[in-house]
């Protein structure tokens, strides 16, 4: 990527002023939310007068749009994200933008139990070395094995990372699943 901006760089000053303009922007025991071509709403102002992640998004995206031109805008966020990106390319549309059509978001499932905000993380380097250690277990334990002890760290760790990638692959993209070694060693 060339550049990395997201939606925090933004205020949503822009999108609520737009909003405003377009006559979208409805009162709500002090919260300003938009109403949205199904009928359902969304908040974009809390009562204390705070922006949220939408509000800042349809800033973000509306600026992504006059800086890049783009023809097509791909979010590639987990699934958990889906009703967010609905709306927010439901409010693009209700101010006029037919280029909302080409912005799609990518869904993916998550791997159950590794979380960055719970500190449950695992990170690549550190599955590529346990998978290269354990491949390099499983060379020791079995007979057939056709490397020399100088290819050995090398072997094991190709085997390592294609089994990992197996893994993730053998399960559908948009399903979450939970990781397990035993699984991975046995695609």
């Amino acid at each position: 990527f060339d550049e990395y901006h997201g939606e925090s760089m933004y205020t949503g000053a822009e999108a609520l002023k737009l909003l405003q303009e377009k006559d979208l922007l409805q009162d709500l025991e002090g919260r300003k939310i938009v109403r949205l071509s199904n009928g359902k709403t969304v908040m974009v102002v809390k009562s204390d007068g705070s922006s949220l992640y939408i509000t800042r998004d349809i800033g973000a995206i509306l600026d992504r749009r006059k800086r890049y031109n783009f023809d097509k805008l791909i979010y590639v966020v987990d699934n958990a994200q889906a009703s967010h990106f609905n709306n927010l390319f439901d409010v693009v549309h209700l101010l006029g933008h037919q280029w909302s059509s080409s912005c799609q978001h990518c869904r993916f499932g998550k791997i159950l139990g590794m979380s960055t905000r719970k500190g449950t993380m695992v990170f690549l380097d550190s599955l590529v070395e346990e998978a290269t250690t354990r491949m390099l277990e499983n060379q020791a334990k079995t007979k057939t094995t056709r490397v020399t002890e100088a290819e050995a760290e090398s072997a094991a760790s190709t085997l390592g990372i294609s089994a990992l990638i197996v893994n993730d692959f053998k399960h559908r993209r948009t399903k979450d699943y939970k990781f397990s070694w035993e699984n991975a060693r046995n695609p």
